[in-house]
């Protein structure tokens, strides 16, 4: 699975950068699912963090906040 997830982050760098936000909010869920909670938070700061910097109030932004608040309710 992460073999997959690392080719997609690939394409999304070289061939499609601006829709990479997509890409790494599926990664942080994987990385959350694994119990690697740290890589998980940096990743869906970072894709929350592209989003609003580019003004993109969309459905994955939203979905991306609320994948990342469950992750922080996870952590006492």
């Amino acid at each position: 699975m992460a073999f997959w997830f690392r080719l997609g982050l690939k394409y999304f760098e070289t061939i499609n950068p601006e829709e990479i936000e997509k890409h790494l909010i599926l990664l942080a869920l994987f990385y959350a699912s694994k119990n690697n909670m740290g890589v998980a938070e940096s990743l869906y700061r970072q894709a929350i963090e592209r989003m609003e910097k580019e003004n993109d109030k969309c459905y994955s932004l939203v979905m991306a906040k609320n994948l990342y608040g469950r992750l922080l309710m996870r952590d006492p």
